[in-house]
């Protein structure tokens, strides 16, 4: 049986996985940088080395789907698809997703964030909350009716990190990591400290306030969150009721194709 190939463009990092659509399941995934200086033939040459390490062979791909929210990224993708497996990938647009929208400008929505919010939809039912701790922390609603109606944006955790300690003679560079109290006795625990249960207060009051957007009874929201610190803070941030680390592959996976793809 024929599988897709879906891949999620970050504006830091993406991400590429072998998905049996029928079952929606992910058989294989790998993290990758979203260096816009590589070619099409490194990528390609980079998959495939992928692919024979699981011992899959190319020719089971029979679709390849990605969204990106780095254009220069685009065109390569689409000459490894044709390269590696000899098809037309489809790079998603957001007319491409069977989600209503309620906003000023839908073309501005990032794609990745539709995405989501339709995976959001199909997977866990609306009202619902999505949060993506990427390189900018999002927070995506979708009504009763499942319809887009708007969100927020704020840094990034990782981004927030470096610029502080870009912009600061003397704070150290620090890894980022849970810290059982909200203070530290010495400067490289007091920045674990604040970084830790900063964002956590930042995305409990957001939450906090987006769900009573959406509802009277805080119970029927669903909130979703993704991305590389979902996990990270979920211990401590019960407000983040699942935790799916697959949520943009998994909304890139239930897509209806856009075009015939041919070998």
């Amino acid at each position: 049986m024929e599988k897709l190939l879906a891949v999620d463009v970050g504006n830091t990092h993406g991400v590429v996985a072998v998905c049996d659509a029928t079952k929606k399941t992910i058989e294989h995934r790998w993290r990758f940088s979203s260096q816009t200086e590589r070619t099409a033939e490194e990528y390609a040459a980079w998959l495939q080395s992928m692919f024979a390490l699981v011992e899959l062979s190319p020719r089971v791909i029979g679709r390849v789907v990605f969204s990106s929210v780095v254009p220069k990224l685009n065109a390569p993708l689409l000459q490894t698809a044709r390269l590696l497996f000899a098809l037309d990938g489809e790079c998603v647009q957001g007319n491409d997703i069977p989600l209503t929208t309620d906003v000023d400008k839908p073309d501005e929505i990032g794609v990745d964030r539709l995405v989501n919010a339709f995976a959001a939809k199909e997977k866990y039912g609306a009202p619902a909350l999505v949060v993506d701790f990427g390189t900018a922390t999002t927070f995506d609603l979708l009504d009763a009716q499942a319809c887009y109606i708007g969100g927020a944006i704020a840094p990034g955790i990782e981004i927030s990190r470096d610029t502080l300690v870009s912009r600061t003679a003397r704070l150290p560079a620090i890894d980022l990591c849970a810290h059982p109290e909200p203070f530290g006795k010495n400067t490289v625990t007091a920045m674990r400290a604040g970084f830790y249960w900063g964002w956590i207060a930042l995305v409990e009051g957001m939450c906090t306030r987006l769900v009573r957007k959406l509802s009277d009874d805080p119970n029927v929201v669903t909130t979703v969150a993704t991305g590389g610190f979902a996990n990270l803070l979920k211990a401590d941030c019960p407000l983040l009721r699942h935790i799916d680390a697959d949520l943009t592959i998994e909304g890139l996976m239930r897509l209806p194709s856009n075009r015939a793809a041919s070998r």
